[in-house]
């Protein structure tokens, strides 16, 4: 579990049952822009809200799993 504040932006995350992806938007209070993944639906997200965070893998033409978004090793305890 994680702040909305301590993910960074193209991280993704579920909420109420809602998968989202965060964009680069923000407000001066800290408010996060993010999209929910299943409706394409935009929703402000309070800095102090507590979501779960994930990943998103893809297929190559090869079948291989691979990270949507690679994380370094320090970002490894998402």
């Amino acid at each position: 579990m994680k702040y909305i504040e301590e993910i960074s932006c193209g991280d993704c995350f579920e909420f109420k049952d809602k998968k989202y992806l965060v964009t680069h938007d923000f407000k001066k209070n800290g408010s996060k822009l993010c999209y929910c993944l299943s409706d394409g639906s935009g929703q402000w997200f309070d800095p102090t809200t507590i979501v779960e965070a994930f990943f998103i893998y893809g297929l190559d033409s090869n079948n291989n799993i691979y990270p949507i978004k690679p994380t370094q090793k320090a970002d490894a305890n998402i």
